[in-house]
């Protein structure tokens, strides 16, 4: 497997008065949403990239990630629908499976669906205690990156993420602040440089949903 490190930008243009004026932490704040911005360009690139240079080929795209039910309606979605899921990775020797990871809309509506028994089938988890929200005991993560363009289909993903994804980073992020660039608009530029690659060792070790009328939140 080999990982080829692919840039990933960040330009923020801050008001120089604002820099001034402001408490001493606000340059430090930008960074932290321009760190932020980065990671959900990777979470992009992870999921949905299109295997196009300079995209990765992502997880809902990869043709051998694991599809039982290929598209379903919100209103059709039951459990079964996420035990299937978890047989097919199993089928493929693609398990144990360590993760779920859906859009927070998804999340939503997902929390409260019960098993044919009347059984709540997740569980909200306590952030404040280090405890992770679940699917069939299984931890959850969301990512708004997890939707169509249009915002029309969503995805739900599960699998080996601890052991069969990998997600490489050069050196860190790099960070840049240029005060003259835009000197006359009164303008500080700061850029953010990261570089990373992801790939999936064994695609087998995944499976994906599509879910089609979720509601926005």
């Amino acid at each position: 497997m080999q990982l080829i490190a692919k840039h990933l930008w960040a330009l923020v243009y801050v008001d120089n008065d604002l820099i001034e004026d402001a408490d001493e932490n606000i340059t430090f704040a930008i960074k932290e949403d321009g760190v932020s911005a980065l990671a959900l360009k990777l979470d992009y690139g992870f999921f949905l990239g299109s295997g196009v240079a300079p995209e990765p080929l992502g997880l809902i795209n990869d043709p051998d990630v694991n599809s039982p039910d290929t598209s379903v309606a919100i209103g059709s979605l039951a459990d079964t629908h996420f035990d299937r899921m978890l047989v097919s990775v199993d089928n493929d020797n693609g398990g144990p499976v360590t993760g779920w990871a859906m859009t927070p809309q998804l999340w939503h509506q997902v929390r409260i669906m019960k098993d044919a028994e009347g059984r709540r089938i997740a569980g909200d988890g306590d952030i404040t205690k280090g405890i992770p929200k679940t699917l069939l005991g299984v931890p959850v993560e969301v990512s708004t990156q997890l939707t169509n363009a249009a915002g029309t289909t969503h995805y739900i993903a599960c699998g080996n993420f601890k052991k069969q994804a990998v997600i490489g980073e050069r050196k860190g992020v790099k960070i840049e602040i240029n005060k003259y660039e835009r000197w006359l608009q009164g303008e500080t530029c700061i850029m953010l440089d990261g570089r990373y690659d992801c790939r999936l060792k064994q695609p087998k070790a995944f499976a994906i949903l599509a879910v089609t009328g979720v509601t926005t939140l």
